[in-house]
């Protein structure tokens, strides 16, 4: 959940209103609106994202690509050459699933072939950015999110914002791309109650303490609830139980 040393209020808000707007409104109407809504949030001049068919042997099987607002020359030639083969960034985010800044990813990338897709992107402006997504626990979904902007990776409330946002912008897209999810789980009353604490950002300690029972016990609820929501982490939990209409917002 959301770090609020790193946040302000207003990032709070926004990042709420956002997040209500992932909630209630039809995946389109975010979709089409992204660029504006996340550029409120973030300093971005790009945002492009992928979502994923994974087969069992952990390969990418089938992408559908959304550009938002990258250049569309770019995005020609990105597919044209076949890039995704070789940007180091995609490589590296679906080997590792971890949210990454691209300053990071390409001083690593020191081959001929790296070298020359570099001074490619950078004819385009795009030099800087952080790229973040998720692989469902199942590991048959993933997506993966890149935003573009010379000032995202500088300051650290910035990648807490994506954290929170990511697990909501991947349960959005897949609605969106008309991916069916899977019949919505039955869930008790204790987790639903886990669930409500979750969202209001307490530690499993925290959640223990509430409702008299151990942290082991708000950790096994948690577990169950990632394999009933094929969801990955506490944010992404709360993401789907929102998308599902299990909690309220």
């Amino acid at each position: 959940m959301m770090n609020p040393n790193l946040v302000s209020h207003k990032d709070l808000a926004d990042v709420l209103s956002f997040v209500n707007d992932c909630v209630v409104l039809p995946p389109g109407e975010v979709t089409n609106n992204l660029a504006s809504r996340i550029g409120s949030l973030l300093p971005v001049d790009g945002i492009a994202a992928v979502v994923a068919e994974m087969g069992s042997d952990g390969d990418v099987h089938k992408t559908h690509v959304v550009n938002i607002n990258y250049p569309a020359e770019w995005i020609d030639i990105y597919e044209r050459c076949g890039y995704a083969e070789v940007d180091p960034v995609v490589q590296k985010h679906f080997s590792t699933f971890a949210l990454q800044k691209w300053s990071d990813t390409f001083a690593a990338a020191t081959s001929c072939t790296h070298r020359s897709f570099l001074e490619e992107a950078r004819r385009f402006g795009l030099v800087s950015g952080i790229t973040a997504g998720i692989r469902d626990v199942n590991k048959t979904r993933a997506s993966l999110f890149s935003f573009c902007g010379a000032e995202i990776e500088k300051d650290p409330r910035h990648l807490t914002i994506l954290k929170y946002i990511v697990p909501h912008l991947h349960e959005i897209f897949y609605k969106a791309a008309g991916v069916e999810n899977s019949p919505r789980p039955e869930v008790s009353f204790r987790e639903k109650d886990v669930l409500k604490w979750v969202k209001y950002g307490k530690t499993n300690w925290e959640i223990g303490q509430i409702l008299m029972i151990s942290e082991r016990t708000v950790k096994f609820h948690l577990k169950n609830l990632a394999v009933k929501f094929n969801a990955h982490g506490r944010s992404h939990i709360v993401a789907v139980a929102l998308s599902r209409g299990i909690i309220d917002f």
